[in-house]
């Protein structure tokens, strides 16, 4: 079974405005929203985008979506 949160990382990997779309989402009211977010980190290409984009998560203050 796959998640929607890796579904929706699956679709914006090669996305042209999946910047913007992460950006959306990791600022979004929603707890569930942000945690979409976190998914879409994981299809950054290399390590260090992805250090640099996920360090906001892990202040997050809901757990759920520190724990995505």
């Amino acid at each position: 079974m796959i998640w929607m949160g890796q579904k929706i990382a699956q679709i914006l990997s090669s996305h042209p405005q999946k910047k913007h779309v992460f950006e959306r989402l990791a600022t979004h009211p929603s707890d569930v929203a942000r945690c979409w977010a976190a998914f879409i980190i994981g299809s950054y290409p290399t390590l260090e985008q992805q250090l640099k984009l996920i360090l906001p998560f892990a202040a997050e203050a809901h757990f759920g979506v520190r724990g995505c």
